[in-house]
Parts: structure tokens; sequence; C-alpha cells
């Protein structure tokens, strides 16, 4: 009437303990414990520490697969996502060149018309100048 309870991660299975009340009951509760490293239900099966040594090995083994494929899903998720942003680098590298384009073309434009408004103000100072002279000399003649 031996109960088997993992403890911890180790699922190595131990007697359970006997309470102080059936102790006094039981003069043989000393011969149920274990002399040895293994417990006493693993000696009644025989080659017990053989046993409880696979059955860790295998939980050991299980929970390593379920962290790699956890892992392996991590994995597939951050490559999509990193394909994902190669696409939009891609497209996002086309529309810079694009716009670096157009703002050298806009820049063309200004420099254009900063030429254009700069020569039409030289004509205008000229025009000015030749019609203040014009004035001056009416002013001179009217006298």
């Amino acid at each position: 009437v031996f109960a088997m309870k993992p403890i911890g991660r180790s699922p190595a299975f131990y007697a359970p303990k006997i309470a102080d009340g059936d102790a006094s009951k039981s003069s043989s509760s000393k011969s149920l414990k274990s002399r040895s490293r293994g417990p006493v239900v693993a000696r009644l099966f025989g080659n017990g520490d053989a046993k409880a040594k696979i059955a860790e090995l295998e939980y050991q083994l299980e929970t390593e697969r379920a962290h790699s494929s956890e892992l392996g899903g991590k994995l597939r998720d951050a490559t999509a996502r990193a394909e994902d942003a190669e696409g939009r680098l891609e497209m996002y590298r086309g529309r810079l060149k694009e716009a670096e384009k157009d703002v050298f073309k806009l820049e063309a434009q200004i420099e254009q018309t900063q030429k254009g408004f700069d020569a039409g103000m030289a004509v205008a100072k000229r025009q000015i100048k030749l019609l203040e002279g014009m004035l001056e000399e009416e002013k001179k003649k009217n006298k």
C-alpha cells in the first residue's frame, strides 16, 4: 500500500511517510524504510534504480522536446516577421529612390525659379534707376 508520487521534476517514487500515531502501531516501520539509496517500491519490483533513472531521463527528454518545439515555433514566427520586414524594406527603398529623384527635381526647379527671380529683380532695378533718372531730367526742365 505504497503510494507513488513524483518529487519535483524527478519521476522517482517514494513510499509515503508513516504518521507518528501509526508508528506506534507498526513495529516494522523501520523495515519499510530503505537502507540503500532506492525506494522500497522500486526494490520490490527489482532494478528500481535503473527504472527510476530511465523514467527521469524520459521525463527530461519530453521536457526538452516540448521546449525545443516551443523554440521552433518562436523561430518560425521570427523568420516570418523578418521576411515580412525585408519585403517592406525593399518597398521603402524603392519609394525612397523615387522621393530622392523628386527632391532633386524640386531643388532644380527652385534654383531655376530663384535665378529667374534674381534676373527679374535686376531688370526691375535698372528700370527704376532709368525712370528715376528720367524724372530728375524732367524736374530740371520744368524748373
